[in-house]
This record gives structure tokens, sequence and C-alpha cells, in this order.
């Protein structure tokens, strides 16, 4: 994360995950800033998007009714952007961020915003 942005949360993040050792760093500014534990999640390199959506379905049934944070690369968001169809992908930004919320439905894309200090 860029110093002077931070989130702009709904709900407190329970915790930060990064879903390479490259996002792991951001991930773990991320949680000191936020004041949480941050972790990496296994994916594979070159994931295609059903691997990173098994590995958020994961991470969502670890924090079942909790706000986590993903921190991870283009490519992958991409990836999971495509996977979860036409409406979602089109929305596929230039390193805006991305908002996956699940529910008892499935995954479903959501409104995220950035806020300057």
């Amino acid at each position: 994360m860029e110093a002077g942005v931070r989130l702009a949360a709904r709900e407190r993040i329970a915790h930060v995950y990064g879903t390479s050792e490259a996002a792991a760093a951001e991930a773990t500014e991320a949680a000191a800033i936020l004041g949480v534990g941050s972790s990496v999640i296994e994916v594979p390199d070159g994931p295609s998007g059903q691997e990173v959506l098994v590995a958020l379905d994961d991470v969502a049934d670890r924090h079942r009714g909790e706000a986590v944070l993903v921190v991870s690369d283009g490519a992958a968001i991409v990836a999971t952007l495509d996977a979860l169809g036409p409406v979602a992908s089109r929305s596929r930004g230039d390193g805006a961020p991305t908002l996956l919320e699940r529910d008892a439905d499935g995954w479903r894309l959501g409104e995220a915003t950035l806020t300057e200090d």
C-alpha cells in the first residue's frame, strides 16, 4: 500500500492475506496499519480463476461473518473476475480495488473504495 492511502471499510477487517510471496509484503504492511494478523494464501503460480476462488472459499469459511482483505497481483484478480462471469470481468480495473463478497448464494462483486488521508 502506498503511503497516504487507506482503506475505507464498512466493517472491521479481521485478517489480511496475500496471494503470493510478493503480495505478502503489502499484506503485512496493510495488516500492521489495521492492527491485525496477516498470512499467505496458497495459490499456484499463474492460477486459474477457479483455483483462486477455491482458495478464497477456504478463507471465507475460516472467517464466517468477518471481513478480510486479500492483496493480490493483477493476473490473479483478472482470472478470478473472469471466472465469476461477464458482469464481473467487465469491471476489471487498472489497479483499482476489487471487492468480492460471498454469502449463501456464492460470490458477487461489491463496490470498493480507497480514500486519501
